[in-house]
């Protein structure tokens, strides 16, 4: 069934429910709707690798198509939501062989049609791209195409570029766009033991470099932590959740006990990242946002996860732990009515 929030905005006679689909299914309203409609694909999974040399990119971001459509009451209207691609699992003897090393999975495609409307449709962005040497060429995972929007159809955010970059390297996922063109990540970086930004709706990929740690309280390691950085949600009502499991865990030089804890990603990428048990996990972006990549760690690493259409993080360790690249987020369907009856 349908996801039901509070819409943004409504200036007057009080606001309208925002209808979201992020599950395959039929829907057939119970009277005619008028409404802005976002159709997103998925976020392609990041890229990983341990002990070679190389670089590891994030995923791009899902495909946005965007009409205005109104909605017959009693027809049935067919929605499919794509699934975020996998991220890749480098560890001895997966995939490609001892040395751990592989591209994320492509994104699913999602999709609205129905009688009386144009299908739209939103494609799953490209996984994570995966090179073995330093100087080859390594371009983050391409974002999704989109089609059959009456008001546009925005191709997705690229995951971080890796040209040119040293070994060991990684990159964040594309962010999906809701009005133009998703903002790709920022160029990745070969700093060791840091997050890499995943892309945001809220500003192009050359505003801050990949190493800058976000809203965050204490930078960890290399980091550069920049001053607080307000965020402009695009709709009110969306917002991710995570929680994290784990004895006492370090973040910089400092302890701090997670288990339990609950954090609001919001809609910027999540930056900030946990070291559990010699572990480094990146955590969820904030919604349309990618995932962080996470370069030149020395312990088992745990990329960021894209969230509703975004691309997940690059993976590379330097020596022989495994990598996780981060999963792309699953698409979805949203509806922001402006009239119903």
């Amino acid at each position: 069934m349908p996801v039901l929030g509070a819409a943004g905005g409504g200036g007057g006679g009080g606001q309208l429910p925002t209808i979201a689909f992020f599950g395959s299914q039929t829907w057939t309203p119970s009277y005619d709707v008028t409404a802005k409609v976002f159709v997103i694909g998925a976020g392609g999974g990041g890229a990983a690798k341990f002990d070679w040399n190389g670089k590891c990119s994030g995923g791009g971001a899902g495909g946005c198509a965007v009409s205005e459509l109104t909605f017959s009451s009693g027809t049935a209207y067919t929605i499919t939501i794509g699934a975020g691609g996998a991220g890749e699992v480098a560890a001895s003897g997966n995939n490609w062989g001892s040395d751990g090393y592989g591209n994320g999975t492509a994104g699913g495609n999602s999709s609205l049609s129905g009688s009386g409307i144009s299908t739209m449709t939103g494609n799953g962005g490209a996984g994570g791209i995966q090179v073995n040497a330093a100087g080859d060429a390594c371009l983050g995972g391409a974002g999704g195409s989109a089609s059959g929007g009456t008001l546009g159809n925005f191709t997705g955010g690229a995951g971080g570029l890796l040209t040119g970059i040293g070994d060991h390297s990684a990159s964040g996922g594309g962010a999906v766009g809701l009005w133009a063109t998703g903002n790709a990540a920022p160029v990745g970086v070969a700093d060791g033991h840091v997050g890499k930004m995943g892309g945001s709706v809220n500003w192009d990929h050359d505003t801050f470099t990949a190493a800058y740690s976000l809203n965050a309280g204490h930078p960890s390691n290399s980091n550069i932590k920049a001053p607080p950085v307000p965020t402009m949600p695009p709709f009110t009502d969306l917002s991710a959740y995570e929680k994290e499991y784990g004895a006492t865990s370090t973040y910089g030089s400092t302890a701090y006990g997670v288990t339990g804890t609950e954090r609001k990603a919001g809609y910027m990428p999540n930056y900030r990242h946990y070291y559990i048990s010699d572990n480094y996990y990146g955590g969820i972006a904030g919604p349309f946002c990618g995932g962080m990549g996470f370069g030149n760690t020395a312990a088992a690493t745990n990329a960021g996860h894209g969230c509703l259409g975004g691309g997940g993080g690059g993976a590379a360790a330097s020596n022989a732990s495994a990598c996780y690249g981060g999963e792309g987020g699953s698409g979805g369907v949203l509806i922001f009515p402006s009239s119903i009856g």
